[in-house]
């Protein structure tokens, strides 16, 4: 069966389009070769604003390949690449960033349910899924709740950033957090404004230590 469906429906590279051996694939190796790894550690932008985080790290670059397999796992629910980028989280993350595996809990940024209803998909949600299965760490996202529908960040200045995402999440539960190291997982990290507001209320609920994990970063926001 699944000789055939490789006939009827061949996988192929999400950026080249050149054909693929195998259907779990969603890049080709001249493809793949071209993201551009990021191993510094993220900081805020403007510097000004207090960190609640402890740390943050990243994947790759936010830029070129890497920006269309994001579009197409968040806005075409393309799960297989979710999948691919979750698997290349947990080979590397034990050997580039093995402070992540030290938590306790795993949370995914969570969405509006006006947007939920529309987009059916929440994709910071099945990363933290997938990453909290590959690690056997205890996942709560439904613990957070996004209580402000805020406007899409990509369109508004640094500034701005910070000051929409005031009051934007509610811990449920905040017992389960209280005493608990937590990351924080999203697809791209660009300011810092969206994590930085829920681990603030994360640090609310008495959390001892957060940190931040993104598939993929803008270069300006990487530590020197």
């Amino acid at each position: 069966m699944g000789a055939l469906w490789n006939l009827i429906y061949p996988p192929i590279c999400y950026f080249c389009y050149m054909r693929l051996k195998h259907q779990k694939e969603c890049l080709c190796a001249a493809c793949f070769s071209q993201l551009k790894k990021n191993e510094r550690e993220l900081f805020l932008s403007p510097q000004t604003v207090f960190k609640y985080f402890h740390q943050a790290f990243a994947l790759f670059y936010y830029e070129h390949i890497m920006r269309v397999l994001i579009h197409e796992f968040k806005y075409n629910e393309k799960k297989i690449i979710g999948d691919f980028l979750c698997q290349i989280a947990i080979e590397r993350i034990p050997q580039k960033m093995p402070e992540l595996l030290e938590v306790d809990i795993i949370v995914g940024i969570p969405m509006h349910s006006t947007r939920l209803r529309s987009r059916f998909f929440n994709h910071a949600q099945y990363l933290s899924g997938k990453i909290a299965e590959g690690f056997q760490i205890k996942e709560n996202s439904k613990l957070i709740q996004r209580v402000r529908n805020v406007q899409k960040q990509a369109l508004t200045g640094i500034n701005q950033r910070f000051e929409n995402q005031k009051n934007s999440f509610r811990i449920r539960v905040p017992e389960e957090f209280s005493q608990r190291k937590v990351l924080i997982i999203d697809d791209v990290y660009t300011s810092g404004a969206t994590v930085n507001e829920l681990s603030y209320e994360l640090k609310k609920a008495g959390a001892t230590r957060i940190y931040v994990f993104t598939i993929a970063s803008s270069q300006s926001f990487v530590a020197g």
